[in-house]
C-alpha cells in the first residue's frame, strides 16, 4: 500500500531507543486509561505504557521482547477506549509462559478469542501489530528483518481515542519479575488510501448504496440489528424490538478513510409494513435535488389477506443525503399478491431517462424487471419489461444494477447459494436487451472473500468510459452469524470488460469462518 505522507512516529527517538521495562499487572489483565496523553508516558502501577489517540486506520507497533520470565503474557497491545461507545476491537500480541507467541482480540462485546503459534519461541524475539482499517495482521521476527504471520482478524475500529503500547500481566502476586522491551516503534499514517479493495465497515452493514453529495461519502444498508443470527433473521422470527435502525448511515470525507455510523436513514416507516422487515435500500438523486431511497420490506397487507410472506418495494423522500426519508404514497411502491418484489435500484440513462430495475420472484422463477420512470421517481411509463431470467432451484438471484460504459448496458447481479455466492453481470447494446451473461464473475468467493455481494457503483455516475470507478459491495465476516461487511473496491475496464483486482491479502484479509 502506497501512502500519500510520511509515517508520523508518535514516539521520540529517544523513547525508541530506549530500554522499556515493564512491572506485571498482577491480578485479571486490565489496561488503565489516561486522557490527553500525546507520547508515551508509564501509567500508574506500571502496568503498560501506553500513547493515547495513537491509532486510527492505520498504524503498526513493534518492539522487541529482551527479557521475560515467569510472566503470565507480555508484549504489544492495541486497542479501542472503551468509554466510547466502541469499546470492541482490543488486540494483544505477546508471549506466553509457555514461550508461545499469542495473539488475543474481542470482536464483538465480552467474547475473546486466541490463535498460538505452532512451536515454542526463544527470547529476544521482534512483535509487531498492524492495523489497515478495522483488519490487523499480526507477526514475529526472531532477527527483525523475516516476518512469520500469525493471523489476521477483524475488529472495530473508528473509536475517538484509541491506544497501543508495552504491557505485562501475571497470576503469580509471588514472581513479579519484569519484562523488559527495546526498538519500541508506533507509528501511523495520515492520509493514507487504501488499496482497493478496502473493508471499509467491518460490521454488518449489508445490501449497500453509496452515494456522494458535497464532499462527503453516503452509505445505506439493511435493518441493522446488535446481533443476527441465522435464527434471528428467518421469516417467523420477530425482530422488533432489536432493531437499531431501519436504514443504516454510515458517511465518510474519503471512501478508503474511516466511516461513521449515523443512525437511521428511515426512522419512520408507514403503516402497511412492520418494523425488521426493510432491506436493500437504494438512494439516488433526483433533477429537483431532493433524494429518493427505494427499499425493499414486507407486505403486511398481503400477508392478512393470503396468509404468505411477500416482499414489496417502498419509496421515501429527503431533501438531504443525511436523511430522515419520509415514505411516499398510502402503499408499496410495487407489490403484487402473487410475486415478490425486491432489490430496487434506479438508473440513469445519458439521455436522462430513469429507470428503475428490481428482482420479481413468481414461485421458482426470478426475472430481473426494468421499470421507467418519470423524473420524480415514482411515477410509471408504460409496463415493466423481462431482462433476464433465472430458476430459483439454479440459487439465489437478485440485487440488480445497471452501469453503462462505452454505449453498452452492463447488468450486474448476485447469485449462488451460501458456498457459491458470487458477482456476475450480463451485456447488452439497449437497456432493454436482450442480455448476454458472461461467461466468469465480476467476484467469485475467495481466501478472505467469502459471499460477496450487492454490488452497486458511486453515484452521481449514470455512464462510464474511463478507467475505473468506485463500487461497494459486501462481503460475510464470519459464521455462524450473517454479518456482511462493506467494503469499497475500484473496478477497471479492460476493454469492455469489468474487474476488480483482489490479489493483495492485506486489502480484504482472511476471516475467521470458525
Amino acid at each position: 500500500m502506497t501512502p500519500v505522507s510520511s509515517p508520523e512516529y508518535l514516539i521520540t527517538p529517544e523513547e525508541a531507543n530506549a530500554q522499556w521495562t515493564i512491572d506485571p499487572l498482577t491480578a485479571t489483565f486490565a489496561f488503565d486509561r489516561r486522557e490527553d496523553q500525546r507520547s508515551l508516558k508509564r501509567v500508574a502501577r506500571d502496568s503498560a505504557v501506553v500513547v493515547n489517540r495513537a491509532v486510527h486506520s492505520d498504524s503498526t507497533v513493534t518492539s522487541r521482547l529482551i527479557e521475560a520470565s515467569a510472566l503470565h503474557e507480555c508484549g504489544i497491545f492495541l486497542r479501542n477506549d472503551r468509554t466510547s461507545g466502541n469499546g470492541e476491537g482490543s488486540v494483544t500480541l505477546g508471549l506466553t509462559a509457555m514461550n508461545r507467541i499469542v495473539m488475543t482480540w474481542d470482536p464483538v462485546g465480552n467474547d475473546t478469542y486466541s490463535v498460538s503459534s505452532p512451536e515454542p519461541v526463544s527470547v529476544p524475539i521482534s512483535l509487531r501489530l498492524t492495523r489497515n482499517g478495522v483488519a490487523v495482521t499480526s507477526s514475529y521476527s526472531n532477527d527483525g528483518v523475516t516476518w512469520t504471520t500469525l493471523h489476521t482478524v477483524l475488529v472495530p475500529s473508528g473509536a475517538p481515542k484509541q491506544y497501543t503500547g508495552l504491557f505485562a500481566t501475571t497470576t503469580s502476586a509471588a514472581e513479579l519479575e519484569r519484562a523488559r522491551f527495546e526498538d519500541l516503534r508506533i507509528e501511523t499514517t495520515k492520509g493514507r488510501r487504501h488499496e482497493s479493495p478496502y473493508l471499509a465497515i467491518g460490521m454488518d452493514f449489508p445490501d449497500p448504496s453509496l452515494i456522494e453529495a458535497e464532499g462527503t461519502y453516503y452509505a445505506y444498508s439493511t435493518n441493522l440489528a446488535p446481533s443476527w443470527t441465522r435464527e434471528s433473521s428467518s421469516w417467523d422470527s420477530d425482530n422488533s424490538e432489536r432493531i437499531i435502525a431501519n436504514v443504516g448511515l454510515a458517511t465518510a470525507a474519503d471512501p478508503y478513510g474511516t466511516w461513521t455510523y449515523r443512525g437511521d436513514a428511515l426512522p419512520t416507516l408507514p403503516p402497511w409494513t412492520s418494523r425488521g422487515r426493510v432491506w436493500a435500500p437504494d438512494v439516488d438523486r433526483l433533477d429537483d435535488g431532493s433524494y429518493i431511497m427505494y427499499y425493499t420490506t414486507l407486505n403486511v397487507a398481503a400477508l392478512a389477506a393470503t396468509h404468505e410472506y411477500h416482499e414489496c418495494i417502498g419509496a421515501a423522500k429527503a431533501s438531504s443525503p443525511k436523511g430522515p426519508f419520509v415514505p411516499l404514497g398510502d402503499g408499496p411502491l410495487i407489490a403484487q399478491l402473487d410475486s415478490w418484489a425486491l432489490d430496487p435500484s434506479a438508473f440513469v440513462d445519458t439521455d436522462g431517462t430513469r429507470y428503475l430495475i428490481y428482482t420479481q420472484r413468481i414461485g421458482d422463477e426470478i426475472t430481473q424487471r426494468l421499470q421507467r420512470v418519470e423524473p420524480d421517481g415514482v411515477s410509471f411509463v408504460d409496463e415493466s419489461i423481462p431482462l433476464l431470467q433465472q430458476s430459483w432451484t439454479d440459487g439465489s438471484f437478485e440485487a440488480p444494477h445497471i452501469v453503462k460504459h462505452s454505449g453498452r448496458y452492463y447488468l450486474f447481479y448476485s447469485t449462488g447459494d451460501f458456498s457459491t455466492y458470487a458477482i456476475r453481470y450480463a451485456v447488452a447494446d439497449a437497456v432493454a436487451g436482450p442480455y448476454v451473461r458472461a461467461d466468469t464473475p465480476l467476484l467469485a468467493p475467495a481466501p478472505g472473500l467469502l459471499g460477496p455481494g450487492a454490488m452497486v457503483t458511486l453515484r452521481p455516475a449514470v455512464a462510464h468510459s474511463g478507467d475505473a470507478q468506485t463500487i461497494a459491495f459486501h462481503i460475510k465476516l464470519m459464521a455462524p452469524t450473517v454479518q456482511r461487511g462493506l467494503v469499497i473496491a475500484e473496478m477497471v475496464w479492460n476493454g469492455a470488460t469489468p474487474r476488480v483486482d483482489v490479489s493483495d491479502p492485506l486489502s480484504i484479509p482472511a476471516q475467521d469462518q470458525a
